[in-house]
């Protein structure tokens, strides 16, 4: 799953003079006959204000009922909403208990139509419950089968209240059908009601009473002659009114049903028949419990499944109360974690919202599987910042959790990690996906302090000594202290000593460890709302070894930022920030450049936001417009001359200006020749994405201007303009131009060609620029067909340059090397004759005399040996062919005969050589 950042969906009311004013919410049913479905809707009840309800596919607002002003709720309302089976119109009922000034249940009714939309009706009327003294926690809707042919609505309205009396109530609130005390609460066992539940009785003989043959028997057996599926299961969630510590062991769960058969009150129907309790349960224990307190807790229930929940401020307990023996299903507990709200997703997936974050857990595995942090759910002014956040409602269709924080109703999407749905088992529960986001509940944390000094700890690619590992743990904490003070040169002292010199770079060393040291470099501050890599603390020692040794990535860095931050998983960062960490906010590009020169593994994103700053850089360092280049203005381009050379040597420039440049340009040769080794399409990908037309255009103009400086598209005769004399620059080779320039230009694309006159001068035109790239390309192109041509001209004696290369090596590799060289300088006899120079290259022309020594070249040194190689006779043949051989039936070293070594030599000549054989 992914958490991604909340959204508002509305604005809440706030009524005048009202310093702490209440929010309640429920959900809104839609019903068709007995069934109910949930509304992509919310209730919200606003002390002194009224209900509203609120959409949440299309956020709105769809009706409000407005209230007196001293009114307040005792509890959230209920809203349902039907149409008539004869025609288009809708009915929506609201009902709504308030406990100041009186004692009352009222109703909203409202009624539309398709042809009367602007006629629509509201009608209002109220109950008073002068017959109780405890307020109203719970308000439902239950089915009903019609007594006579005047009753309009097919449900009555459930009212709980919260010393355990129900009342069954008209649902015009005419009248009452009955009031019961319900045996959840007596005299001598006084309880309260925490919360309450309606459950189908269609709903509940699949999960909740699947197992429970003899309770579903005795529920039909009350209904004979009715529609016992439109029966409702009530489930009370109890808690002794005396008790102190107010654990889960405490909680008693009642289970009533209330018959869909309307009674009046002089019937033969019995108190016991009209609210008839069915069972009652008691919460097991939860190991550790004695430290849970439920002093701020809430109820909630999964009928699907028959499950029961609580969420309280350390953590979440699901309770599965279909067994015989109820037991615990799932559970989460943070000791460090202060949780204003928790909400299940599925069978093993919650989300909450505790100190800094909303997350998402997995209570199988114990895990976080996303995260946003609570800055970034700020939508509105700084202030609400401290405000909790509660869960209201999910939608599981829409991947949808509505909350509220302060007066802001919130929607937060979540992704799941299926494209498509499907009714299969949610494959977001799987362990892989909990690897590495791991977070140890109380009883291994318990288990953690155990004395350590027998056990020898697991590491990757074998044990640890536990003297290591007490080492280990000294130098973490050195070094933890190092960072407090901001002692660098300490710290690289310590980082030395520990991991045995900076200098080694190809040793092993555990990740973990290099998850530390980067975990106290690299830090993840909100900024905007947005997360930004930065480098909090740098030892210079320290980053260099990592970076020489292959240690900085983004995805170490990640794994230690998510170690720092623990259990919290670090947000998505955005593109190219580990490039912007780098240059920091001082825009110096000495980091930069030291991690593009060593083997820093980039991807194509991160190498095209370093080009974007090399750039800024570069154009931020010139002394004047006329000495920077076309390859970082983006400038209109002229015939590559002189002129377009880059200058360095102005009297009006410094040298750290010069010194910048030069490092500009150096890390742009570095990021295109590292962009070169990446697949052409992710390079085009990235470079549209990434940078703008006028940055692209830029690279296009410092490339041709490789392209000249290189001598591609210069004849030899001609001289090429004169690029950078700094040994710093590295050189880019003629496919690496050719594959950047390919890319760049179709990254501009056809359009941005097209409407290059925005970002092209008058002077030169898009025209004129595509011209000028066709005779350079067509230049290059005749160049390597010349270089092609001459290559075929000089072919044999390329092929005696590598012959005699490849005699020398296997010479070097005996043991006699110099007396061989000695000897084959004497046999070739070869002497610098003179130096001559044509068109700026230097030609060396050796003389070796004739001294009739056999293999030796003769005297004119145009001429090569018919064989082209350096040497024949007994200096080849006695190389390639062994006097000594091993039978293959008893493995004896024999020698060859004189025949057979002539023989092999034979063999290993070519058929069309000019080679002697001797023997």
């Amino acid at each position: 799953m992914t958490l991604r950042p909340p959204s508002t969906l509305a604005q809440l009311p706030r009524p005048l003079g009202a310093s702490s004013t209440k929010y309640q919410f429920s959900e809104v049913q839609g019903l068709a006959g007995s069934k109910k479905r949930k509304r992509y809707e919310v209730a919200a009840a606003v002390d002194g204000e009224g209900v509203n309800i609120y959409n949440v596919q299309f956020p709105k607002l769809v009706t409000s009922y407005a209230v007196p002003p001293q009114s307040s709720f005792s509890c959230p309302p209920c809203s349902v909403r039907q149409k008539s089976a004869h025609g288009s119109n809708a009915k929506r009922q609201t009902y709504c208990a308030i406990e100041k000034p009186k004692r009352q249940i009222q109703s909203f009714v409202d009624e539309s139509g398709a042809a009367d939309q602007q006629l629509a009706g509201i009608s209002s009327n109220v109950f008073e419950a002068k017959d109780s003294d405890s307020p109203v926690v719970f308000l439902d809707v239950i089915p009903t089968v019609a007594a006579s042919e005047e009753q309009n609505d097919p449900f009555d309205v459930i009212a709980v209240h919260k010393d355990g009396q129900v009342r069954r109530l008209a649902a015009d609130l005419k009248s009452q059908r009955w009031s019961v005390q319900s045996n959840a609460s007596s005299a001598a066992h006084a309880f309260e009601v925490q919360a309450s539940f309606l459950v189908s009785f269609e709903d509940a003989r699949k999960s909740l009473l699947r197992k429970r043959q003899d309770i579903i028997a005795a529920v039909v057996g009350d209904d004979v002659g009715v529609d016992a599926d439109a029966s409702s299961i009530l489930v009370l969630v109890t808690l002794p009114v005396k008790s102190k510590t107010k654990a889960p062991s405490d909680v008693q769960v009642h289970l009533y049903s209330v018959t869909a058969r309307v009674q009046a009150d002089d019937l033969s129907f019995s108190q016991a028949k009209r609210l008839r309790h069915l069972m009652a349960i008691t919460l097991p224990q939860l190991e550790g419990e004695k430290s849970l307190s439920l002093e701020k807790f809430h109820w909630s229930m999964h009928s699907s499944t028959g499950e029961l929940f609580v969420s309280f401020d350390t953590g979440f307990i699901g309770y599965d109360i279909s067994q015989f023996s109820p037991t615990i299903s799932s559970s989460l507990l943070l000791e460090n974690e202060q949780f204003s709200s928790t909400m299940r997703l599925s069978p093993r997936s919650i989300i909450g919202a505790g100190r800094s974050s909303v997350a998402i857990y997995n209570t199988q595995y114990m895990s976080v599987q996303a995260a946003d942090e609570l800055s970034s759910t700020d939508t509105t002014k700084a202030g609400s910042k401290s405000k909790p956040i509660k869960f209201i409602s999910y939608l599981a269709k829409l991947g949808v959790v509505v909350a509220v924080q302060d007066t802001n109703l919130l929607s937060f999407d979540i992704a799941s990690s299926q494209t498509r749905p499907s009714r299969k088992r949610s494959k977001d529960g799987l362990l892989i996906n909990a690897i590495g986001r791991g977070i140890g509940p109380p009883a291994l944390k318990a288990q953690n302090t155990i004395d350590q000094s027998s056990v020898h700890p697991l590491h990757p690619l074998g044990l640890t000594e536990v003297d290591q590992s007490q080492q280990w743990t000294k130098a973490k904490a050195e070094l933890s202290a190092l960072v407090k003070a901001n002692d660098l040169v300490q710290f690289d002292t310590v980082v030395k000593s520990t991991f045995g010199g900076t200098s080694s770079t190809q040793a092993f060393i555990d990740p973990g460890k290099i998850f530390f040291l980067l975990g106290h470099i690299f830090s993840l501050p909100i900024k905007d709302s947005e997360p930004h890599l930065t480098i909090s603390f740098l030892p210079k020692e320290t980053f260099t070894w990592l970076i020489q040794s292959g240690h900085l990535s983004l995805s170490n860095i990640l794994s230690a930022i998510r170690q720092s931050i623990y259990p919290r998983i670090p947000p998505t960062l955005p593109q190219g920030a580990l490039v912007q960490a780098l240059v920091g906010s001082k825009q110096s590009i000495n980091l930069l450049l030291q991690a593009l020169q060593g083997p820093v593994d980039l991807d194509t994103t991160e190498l095209a936001h370093a080009l974007t700053i090399l750039l800024d850089v570069a154009r931020s360092t010139s002394v004047a417009a006329d000495d920077l280049p076309n390859a970082v203005t983006g400038t209109p381009h002229k015939e590559p001359t002189q002129d377009i050379a880059y200058e360095t040597g102005t009297d009006n420039a410094s040298s750290a200006s010069e010194k910048v440049l030069i490092d500009a340009i150096t890390g742009l040769n570095l990021t295109l020749t590292k962009l070169h080794s990446r697949p052409q399409d992710k390079v085009l990908q990235s470079i549209r994405s990434v940078l703008s037309n006028s940055d692209t255009l830029s690279i296009i103009h410092h490339l041709r201007h490789a392209l000249a400086t290189g001598g591609y598209t210069y004849r030899y005769t001609e001289e090429a303009p004169s690029a950078i004399s700094s040994p710093q620059i590295p050189p880019l080779s003629l496919s690496t131009i050719v594959d950047l320039l390919i890319a760049c230009i179709d990254a501009i694309g056809p359009s941005g060609w097209i409407s290059a006159a925005g970002f092209a001068s008058a002077e030169d035109t898009e025209a004129t620029l595509i011209a000028d790239m066709k005779s350079e390309i067509s230049a290059a192109l005749a160049g390597v067909e010349e270089a092609t041509y001459l290559k075929g001209i000089l072919r044999e004696f390329v092929r005696y340059a590598e012959t005699a290369d490849k005699s020398t090596t296997t010479a070097r590799k005996g043991a006699a090397v110099t007396t061989t060289e000695t000897t084959a300088n004497k046999k070739l006899g070869a002497k610098l004759k003179r130096k001559e120079r044509h068109n700026g290259a230097q030609i060396l022309v050796y003389d070796t005399p004739d001294n009739n020594v056999e293999g030796a070249i003769h005297s004119d040194t145009k001429i090569l040996p018919l064989s082209l190689k350096t040497a024949t006779g007994d200096d080849a043949s006695d190389s390639a062919v062994s006097k000594t051989k091993i039978r293959k039936a008893t493995g004896e070293v024999m020698d060859r005969s004189t025949r057979e070594i002539g023989y092999l030599k034979r063999k290993a000549v070519g058929k069309y050589s000019f080679e002697r054989i001797i023997v």
